[in-house]
């Protein structure tokens, strides 16, 4: 993919009219053009060996959607390279690259403490005068785990992370529940994680951290995944109403709800249900894609870059950007700048054909 940037006048022929693009599930979305307007214009090659298209596309400005009156819903973000560590602690060095990237939210760096005050006020005085926001800070380990010793050990490192995250005043603070098993398995496929003990302990600990704790900027949220009790919508709704605390949230997730070909291919449908039953309570969410792997017998999904799988993309944010609170959506899990490049100049372009700004 490739994109280019250029002046262009406005074209009574082309306001209103719909394209059909490649990137968007061939949807098809409304194209107008507007006197002055930036447009960007990309081509990509179907993977059926269809001609090349291209699609111009306009980008309003951030200051020209404000001042008509528009809200921005939706603070896209994701991880930057070099990390924190990397830049020798520096934070303001470290903002400048998430500004460099145009993101205006983040993740809370690895391996920060508590006790790192200083460090902690001056990534906050950093990001705060450039407008970004601290969008999550994750532990990922295992507070199922059947060793009692480890299992402890896990939850208070879930403690301390929703402190530190608290301090961070990140939007939300995410966990997994785990799985009830022992080892380097917090993702281990277990009958008992099906169970209604698994969903009382993640009704307790969500409790427990929030009410100890007592967070006044951040939420505590659970990550759904399909190898627990926490792996549809249903279940979340059923989990926030359970938990019964205002601090507790929803992370969004919406490749990790997807764990059969009906949800697979009903990407569009998962997200309004999703809004439906919870979407006031959606603090942040995770921007990736999902392709079901071919020939297969057996069902197998694997992650791919955005824009490279089945995920309707532009339902996921349509639906985010019709929330009432002003959510996070974060890439992750990529392996190199430039894939992490090329998912946001997807994420992005799919946004523009919306009228969403990020």
């Amino acid at each position: 993919m490739r994109g280019y940037c250029r002046l262009t006048r406005k074209s009574s022929s082309l306001t209103n009219r719909r394209k059909r693009h490649p990137y968007l599930n061939c949807h098809d979305y409304p194209l107008c053009v507007n006197t002055h307007s930036v447009t960007i214009g990309y081509q990509s090659r179907r993977p059926c060996g269809e001609s090349w298209i291209s699609v111009c596309l306009v980008f309003q400005s951030r200051q020209t959607h404000l001042l008509k009156g528009g809200t921005l819903m939706i603070r896209f973000g994701g991880p930057v390279i070099p990390t924190f560590e990397s830049t020798g602690y520096d934070a303001e060095a470290y903002a400048t690259l998430h500004e460099q990237k145009g993101y205006r939210a983040a993740y809370v760096p690895s391996g920060l403490r508590t006790t790192e005050t200083h460090a902690i006020r001056d990534l906050r005085r950093a990001f705060d005068k450039r407008g970004i926001v601290f969008a999550e800070l994750g532990i990922f380990n295992n507070m199922l785990d059947t060793d009692l010793p480890s299992r402890n050990a896990n939850r208070e490192e879930v403690m301390q992370g929703l402190h530190l995250a608290e301090l961070m005043q990140a939007r939300c603070f995410v966990a997994i529940l785990g799985t009830f098993a022992h080892g380097r398995c917090r993702d281990a496929h277990v009958a008992a994680n099906f169970a209604r003990d698994a969903f009382d302990a993640a009704v307790e600990l969500a409790r427990h951290f929030i009410d100890t704790v007592d967070p006044k900027h951040t939420y505590f949220a659970f990550e759904s995944f399909p190898f627990n009790v926490i792996d549809s919508p249903e279940a979340i709704a059923r989990l926030v109403e359970a938990v019964d605390r205002e601090r507790f949230g929803v992370h969004l997730d919406l490749v990790n709800l997807i764990n059969s070909p009906r949800k697979y291919f009903s990407s569009a449908d998962l997200m309004k249900q999703c809004v439906k039953l919870f979407g006031n309570k959606i603090v942040s969410a995770h921007a990736k894609d999902i392709r079901l792997r071919v020939p297969s017998i057996s069902v197998m999904f694997e992650e791919v870059i955005p824009g490279q799988g089945n995920l309707d993309m532009a339902a996921y944010l349509t639906g985010l950007n019709r929330l009432p609170n002003e959510v996070p959506l974060m890439l992750e899990h990529l392996e190199t700048e430039e894939d992490y490049d090329q998912a946001a100049d997807y994420i992005r372009f799919t946004a523009s054909t919306l009228d969403i700004t990020l």
